[in-house]
């Protein structure tokens, strides 16, 4: 499991709804099955 931590207040910060996505993104989730074979499994 990951998990994006960050200090207290910042869970509204303007980078966060765009670094979340991108994480979430189509792109991130090819390259983790690329990258690791199936040993890493995405959860979204």
């Amino acid at each position: 499991m990951n998990i994006i931590v960050l200090p207290a207040g910042d869970q509204d910060a303007s980078w966060l709804k765009p670094l979340a996505d991108a994480y979430h993104s189509d792109a991130v989730k090819a390259f983790i099955d690329e990258k690791y074979h199936g040993t890493v499994l995405t959860s979204w």
